[in-house]
């Protein structure tokens, strides 16, 4: 403290970086010493200081570097908040929800600056696209040495390719300060708005980690609590790892019969039945028949659908949603527009791709859906496939999915000739009520410290789609095909105008019928709802 008292008579004349860490750490200290009401005005000073600091900043991705540099401020000002005789639920919401996915927030408002910087990037796209599908094909060929020793200087070339592009898309969002991509506000949907919005049977649940426990926000069915869950982080996190460490093996025997099939589901089994016990069972959500839940961090890989409980999964009684965040409920697209406004349904699936099920899932999917306005494309170049998809009401793309941690915005999907990245989706203003990814790893996101949210799923609901069904891991293609089927013949039951089963629905139908053949979690468990 007496080290930080002159520094806190000069704070106002320190640069915004400097300030966010001096009230920082002069509100941990207040905390620490049991002066709560000088540690919130400082730790609120703090976050002022760096909300302003975001305000300055040109360009999503710089402000999410600086957002996640300083991201345990929110943490911290969350934790004290908890430690109050009486915490609000009102108070902590707005603060989780002002510590999340700002970035994602941010995508989608910046779709102009974006577009004007791929217009200067366009040859270089275009040559990315095409190394990235030969080291796919390299990848493929692996049993060969010479295909093995290609792959390193390619991989290379790839990696100097995205700098240049990224290095380009910077410098036009520097010469666009002045537009409103480069000067974000945010104002956090209070809770009575969102709960609003919650359907009959339905419950909300905003998880939040911290660096000791999980928080758990539950709204809904008439009452709102704070949750503070008994397990520890790290021992879900082992859950969740051990879980995914089998998925691997049963995806790299996807041609062949997994050995132990009957040992593995136990053990896929106890892994869930731990993730409901630390994660859902404490909620006491019995009367829910809805659940949206919006996971933070390591939670966004826990597949929700699949947990065990009481001998069955959650998925049996209870229909699941994602969203990435709680004002994300509020979009007006969660409402189908009237029928003479929607455009029509795209299928697309890349058949010369080395998936052998795509043409026979395109061939399932156009079978069960009864809609005379159905565009089928099959191996579409990327810039093809953007083009159909600006109208389009569906959109269900079947390809080869490749999820980059390193580098997230230059997560793909596989097209003619190369690639449709995720810089390429934020670009586009998406009028689509509902996206299908059929592609392994549709779903994963980045999170980082700032829980950012990038990956393929994540953009297209960052562009404007409503509803988006994508994968948690890498998929099996036979036991996919007969997913797609199933879903799409929930999804397109009528009444009228309206769609009778809704997606949530028809994935619930799908996930179960699925599993009559298919019984280990990861052939009918992939695919979840967001939106």
């Amino acid at each position: 403290e007496e080290l930080l008292a002159p520094v806190l008579e000069e704070v106002d004349q320190l640069p915004t970086g400097e300030r966010i860490s001096v009230w920082h750490l002069s509100g941990l200290v207040a905390e620490r010493r049991g002066r709560r009401p000088e540690a919130r005005l400082r730790l609120d000073r703090a976050i002022r200081a760096l909300e302003e600091q975001r305000r300055l900043i040109p360009g999503v991705e710089l402000r999410a570097r600086a957002f996640e540099g300083h991201a345990r401020v929110y943490r911290d000002r969350i934790d004290h908040a908890l430690r109050s005789r009486r915490p609000s639920f009102d108070a902590i919401f707005a603060l989780v929800e002002s510590a999340r996915a700002r970035a994602f927030r941010d995508r989608g408002t910046g779709g102009a600056a974006r577009a004007r910087s791929a217009s200067e990037t366009e040859s270089l796209r275009a040559r990315l696209g095409s190394l990235v599908q030969r080291l796919e094909r390299l990848q493929y060929e692996s049993d060969r040495e010479d295909s093995l020793r290609l792959v390193p200087p390619l991989r290379r070339e790839i990696v100097g390719l995205e700098r240049r592009i990224a290095a380009g898309m910077r410098r036009q969002v520097f010469r666009s300060e002045g537009s409103s991509e480069a000067r974000v506000g945010f104002d956090p949907a209070g809770s009575d708005e969102i709960e609003c919005r919650l359907e009959a049977g339905e419950v909300l649940v905003e998880y939040f980690m911290l660096s000791d426990r999980i928080l758990a926000l539950v709204l809904g069915e008439g009452g709102r609590r704070v949750v503070v869950l008994p397990t520890p982080p790290a021992a879900v996190r082992a859950a969740i790892q051990t879980f995914h460490s089998q998925l691997e093996i049963l995806a790299l025997t996807a041609d062949r019969v997994a050995p132990n099939l009957p040992f593995l589901k136990r053990s896929a089994d106890a892994m869930l039945e731990r993730m409901y016990d630390a994660l859902v069972r404490p909620l006491q959500l019995a009367r829910a028949s809805r659940l949206s839940v919006i996971p933070h961090g390591v939670l966004h890989q826990v597949p929700f659908e699949c947990l065990r409980r009481d001998g069955g999964y959650l998925i049996d009684d209870v229909t699941i949603r994602r969203a990435p965040t709680a004002d994300f409920l509020l979009r007006d697209g969660r409402t189908p527009a009237p029928a003479s406004s929607r455009g029509g349904v795209l299928l697309s699936g890349m058949t010369d791709g080395g998936l052998a099920f795509v043409g026979a899932e395109l061939d399932a999917v156009r079978a069960a859906i009864d809609d005379s306005d159905v565009k089928v494309l099959r191996n579409p170049t990327a810039e093809e496939l953007l083009a159909a998809c600006d109208n389009a009401r569906w959109i269900h793309l079947s390809t080869h999915g490749v999820f980059r941690e390193d580098n997230p915005l230059f997560s793909r999907l596989s097209t003619k000739g190369g690639a449709l990245f995720l810089i390429d989706i934020l670009e586009r203003r998406l009028r689509a009520e509902l996206v299908v990814l059929s592609a392994c790893n549709s779903g994963q996101v980045f999170a980082g410290e700032g829980d950012d949210l990038s990956g393929v799923a994540h953009g297209f609901l960052a562009s404007g789609a409503s509803r988006l069904v994508a994968s948690m891991w890498r998929v099996h293609d036979r036991a996919t095909r007969d997913w797609m089927e199933h879903f799409y013949r929930a999804l397109a039951a009528t009444n009228g105008d309206r769609v009778g089963i809704d997606p949530g629905g028809a994935l619930r139908r799908a996930s179960t019928l699925t599993r009559a053949d298919w019984d280990h979690p990861f052939y009918w468990g992939a695919f979840c709802l967001h939106g």
